[in-house]
């Protein structure tokens, strides 16, 4: 059973793991643009309920996000090709979210395991062609209202939505500010849909404020290594990484 109080969870030795996890996913999303949830909320999900690690990580993921949609001056033609899919995408959390504050604990785990095991699943099997500007147009908004669903349910909005984004093959600096968009605007409604159902409060707030400081230092740290090594490299170690995560959060559930 873990505690009500989000203080009264955390010992010296969760503590250590914890910032270790904040850490961690600081420098995967410094390195490759994406995977501070993936990392860090498992992490934190040992030691307090899914939706208390979601409500930790609120302010960095919404700050690391805002960051790199902003950069580039790529706002403008974002806005015009995703902004139907990010509104769609709002809905779905919006919807996901009234049953993840109601949902058993080891269902979460279970979910949340299979929505992590997604990326590495789709890495094996991802298709090579991209959709055409046509279909794009109406199975964007789809793939947005999925990764809403699923992300309100299990707190991970990106794996659905950022699978399409790659399958569509844009150019980097247009991916990186489109994803950018959707996790920012993801954030802001999933930190609103919790804080509105008392998941967010002072106290989480305050962690979630600490939580910065481990993770910006990830988040430096993992831009510098993406100098010395190939990104090729960096994703077949992420793929392995988050494959033991999602197995590791599929046994706590059963």
């Amino acid at each position: 059973m873990q505690p009500d109080n989000l203080w009264q969870a955390f010992t010296a030795l969760s503590l250590t793991v914890s910032v270790i996890g904040l850490f961690a996913g600081g420098l995967c999303k410094g390195a490759v643009g994406i995977g501070l949830p993936f990392i860090s909320v498992p992490v934190l999900a040992f030691f307090i309920s899914v939706p208390k690690a979601l409500a930790v990580l609120a302010i960095p993921i919404f700050l690391t996000n805002a960051l790199q949609f902003f950069q580039g001056g790529l706002v403008r033609p974002v806005l015009k090709r995703y902004g139907l899919t990010t509104a769609m995408l709002v809905i779905g959390i919006g919807l996901g979210t009234q049953l993840l504050v109601a949902m058993p604990v080891r269902l979460s785990y279970l979910l949340m395991g299979l929505v992590i095991l997604t990326y590495p699943a789709l890495r094996l099997t991802g298709r090579s062609q991209p959709f055409s500007l046509t279909r794009e147009k109406w199975l964007a908004p789809s793939a947005g209202f999925l990764s809403g669903l699923l992300g309100g349910v299990t707190g991970f909005f990106a794996p659905v939505i950022v699978a399409f984004l790659a399958i569509q093959r844009l150019d980097k600096n247009l991916f990186s500010a489109s994803v950018g968009l959707i996790l920012f605007s993801g954030t802001i409604a999933l930190s609103s849909f919790l804080a509105s159902f008392g998941v967010l409060g002072r106290e989480e707030l305050i962690a979630s404020a600490l939580a910065l400081i481990p993770i910006f230092i990830g988040l430096r740290a993992g831009q510098k290594i993406r100098q010395y090594i190939s990104q090729k490299s960096f994703e077949r170690i992420l793929t392995v990484v988050m494959t033991l995560i999602g197995l590791t959060m599929i046994l706590r559930a059963l």
